[in-house]
């Protein structure tokens, strides 16, 4: 089976952009080498299981629906 059929390009370019605007993107710091707080941590982690979440279920959606 090709991975094209069932992969929809625009799908992947929706799914990468999608990532890049929702990733935070932490301000400009004079002390960005110094270890994240909690709060931090825990909207990265929250934002990239969001993230990953959406983009299963708009791939597995994609998959079913050819």
């Amino acid at each position: 089976m090709d991975v094209m059929s069932i992969v929809d390009p625009q799908l992947v370019v929706a799914g990468i952009v999608s990532i890049y605007l929702l990733e935070p993107h932490a301000p400009r710091r004079a002390d960005y080498l110094a270890p994240a707080s909690q709060e931090e941590v825990a909207v990265i982690a929250i934002t990239g299981v969001m993230t990953t979440t959406a983009n299963v279920i708009s791939f597995t959606t994609a998959a079913i629906a050819k």
